[in-house]
């Protein structure tokens, strides 16, 4: 089971993951050496980038790509800044380094779902580069997202502090998922 959670309280975007990887063979170990989140700064801007999926993923958008830089579109319009300035550079990213697969239409296809955290914001991007804003505070991506979503949801307004409220809602997902 992988399971990242993204939750933002009170302009704060806290991220949690389980520190585990499922392969597609069913197969659920521990993430020794790996980092499921990545923090990188641009011009003094943090993103916090997790995935779920192929690793090699963030490996490469933290060593062979160069997140875009600030701007006042980024802070109106996330989805179109991201759209515009992210998605384009990702795809020759991963297209570049041969770490993109096809859809059965033959569309491109990333090796992993993202959650992104950049200015106050939370999104994730799919593996078809669509990106979703969560109409909640909350979101979740990975294997264990839906049952991590029902925690979320099932603790909202009983539990205050962020991180004990992204450590249940994890304990709650390694047990059931």
């Amino acid at each position: 089971m992988t399971c990242i959670i993204g939750l933002k309280q009170k302009g704060i975007i806290w991220f949690g993951h389980d520190r585990s990887a499922t392969t597609k063979q069913g197969w659920k170990g521990p993430i020794v050496n790996e980092k499921a989140l990545r923090i990188l700064d641009v011009d003094g801007l943090p993103w916090i980038i997790g995935g779920a999926g192929e690793i090699l993923q963030l490996q490469l958008i933290e060593s062979q790509m160069t997140l875009p830089g600030d701007s006042s579109e980024r802070k109106n319009n996330l989805v179109l800044y991201l759209m515009r300035n992210f998605v384009p550079k990702l795809r020759d990213c991963l297209r570049g380094q041969g770490a993109m697969s096809k859809s059965k239409k033959g569309r491109d296809r990333a090796l992993c779902d993202l959650m992104i955290g950049v200015s106050g914001q939370i999104c994730t991007l799919d593996e078809d580069f669509q990106i979703i804003v969560s109409g909640d505070s909350y979101t979740a991506i990975g294997s264990g997202s839906d049952t991590a979503l029902g925690a979320l949801g099932g603790t909202k307004g009983l539990i205050s502090d962020p991180e004990k409220r992204i450590t249940c809602a994890l304990r709650v997902t390694s047990k059931y998922c």
